[in-house]
């Protein structure tokens, strides 16, 4: 596989594979598990949305280019990259996380999720505390076992639009309708998690 890079190392990373693009950053984390520390980490972004190829797409839609499914090329060398990058970044940030972006995650193979979330682990040696967006209102059946097992946080719902959009809500939501869901409290971000919360933006704005 042959990647190509977008940036330089002082500010970001990003390389391409398949469909999918592994990046650095920071990464959004959400309301009130946020603790004083800096959220930084791994973005795997998954091209190809059902909803937007079906002529059905969130209204403004911010990212066209990830609608499509076209594959292309291997999956390699993805770890030892992960490594070199996990190794820079973990001097200024004690504790790393994972985000899974689209287009939309939940319309991809669930083995494809799997791997690259392997990937990501194997690379930084340890399990990373995730965070999934997507945007459907309920996770699909044959996602749950996925999700049940590897990711802390997921952010539900569609965007609406940018005449709905609203620059007050908690980091990662974009309007009222969208929510978080506490998945996991395998790794606590502070004692108020529990299992299987959903959280809509009003809950959110009261801490």
């Amino acid at each position: 596989m042959e990647f190509s890079t977008f940036g330089r190392e002082a500010h970001s990373a990003r390389f391409m594979f398949s469909r999918i693009t592994i990046d650095y950053g920071g990464i959004n984390f959400p309301l009130p598990f946020r603790e004083d520390k800096l959220y930084v980490g791994f973005v795997a972004v998954f091209s190809g949305c059902k909803r937007a190829i079906q002529g059905n797409p969130c209204p403004d839609c911010q990212n066209p280019s990830l609608w499509s499914f076209e594959r292309g090329g291997d999956i390699n060398n993805v770890e030892s990259y992960i490594k070199k990058r996990f190794r820079n970044i973990s001097r200024i940030a004690p504790e790393f996380f994972y985000c899974v972006l689209g287009g939309e995650p939940l319309d991809q193979d669930v083995r494809e999720l799997e791997l690259i979330h392997d990937l990501v682990e194997q690379g930084c040696g340890c399990k990373l505390q995730s965070v999934l967006f997507t945007g459907y209102d309920e996770i699909p059946c044959e996602y749950e076992d996925y999700i049940s097992r590897r990711i802390d946080f997921v952010k539900l719902g569609p965007y609406l639009g940018n005449d709905k959009r609203e620059n007050n809500l908690p980091s990662g939501l974009a309007t009222r309708n969208q929510q978080w869901k506490v998945i996991t409290c395998s790794k606590k971000t502070n004692s108020d998690m529990q299992k299987n919360v959903y959280m809509s933006t009003s809950e959110i704005l009261q801490h």
